[in-house]
């Protein structure tokens, strides 16, 4: 299972965390105050609700992202730092798993990614170094995202 867990007491640097829930396990804290520009938002607003929205927003691109992999190899930023990016590079593999890899990049840095480059080709060229790699249900995934946006809703 993949999940998005909002801290509402953070600012927006480190008030997101990526978790999978599986061997080995892992947790990655990353932020969302360059997400905001990644997903285009205009609106400057700070303070909680904003960055809540932006989560939000996030999660439902990464379940749109994931809905529609059809076997080719995507890279799906997370952390967008101003020094490098975060990011799980996602494959479908057979019977509805997907091969789930969380890398990271100092080839391009996060404040100046946008959506575009992320679903175009152009990350193909960055160097990546592989930090953990899982195989996960696709459904899994989805569901545990799902949960992620009930309990953003809820807060």
């Amino acid at each position: 299972m993949l999940r998005i867990l909002f801290d509402p007491l953070g600012d927006s640097h480190d008030d997101l965390v990526l978790k999978v829930d599986a061997m080995p396990g892992f947790a990655q804290i990353f932020d969302s105050y360059y997400l905001g520009d990644f997903l285009g938002y205009e609106n400057e607003t700070e303070g909680v609700d904003h960055r809540r929205n932006i989560a939000f927003a996030f999660i439902d691109h990464l379940q749109q992202r994931i809905a529609s992999l059809n076997g080719v190899e995507q890279f799906i930023p997370i952390d967008l730092s101003d020094q490098y990016i975060g990011g799980l590079l996602l494959t479908a593999a057979k019977k509805d798993l997907l091969k789930v890899k969380y890398v990271t990049t100092k080839s391009k840095e996060g404040h100046a990614m946008d959506q575009n480059q992320a679903v175009g080709d152009s990350w193909r060229e960055w160097k990546f170094v592989e930090q953990r790699q899982w195989l996960l249900s696709k459904q899994a995934v989805l569901d545990g995202l799902a949960w992620s946006k009930q309990q953003i809703s809820d807060e």
